[in-house]
């Protein structure tokens, strides 16, 4: 049978502690994120994710009619545009 040694099964770390871990990690990866952002040197694409995909500042035909591109244009960009971007991560991430 388990033996009690009188240790809590819990993390030492107080609730102060954890927020600021969580804080710092988060803030890395935003970091991350902004970093591959920066890193896609099409601006077409940074505009499409960044004020499409994150930010939403426009819809899909909005931000058509801001590129002078057709939806299915569009489409093939924003994939384009998000394969860029995850390969950008995932340089950083590793």
């Amino acid at each position: 049978s388990p033996s009690f040694d009188g240790v809590s099964s819990h993390s030492s770390r107080n609730g102060a502690e954890s927020r600021l871990i969580n804080h710092v990690d988060l803030s890395y990866q935003l970091k991350e994120v902004e970093d591959a952002l920066n890193a896609i040197d099409d601006p077409q694409y940074q505009f499409i994710l960044h004020d499409y995909v994150i930010e939403k500042h426009f819809t899909r035909n909005e931000a058509c009619n801001q590129l002078s591109v057709s939806v299915s244009k569009f489409n093939y960009m924003k994939n384009e545009a998000l394969h860029a971007f995850a390969k950008f991560y995932s340089d950083l991430t590793v």
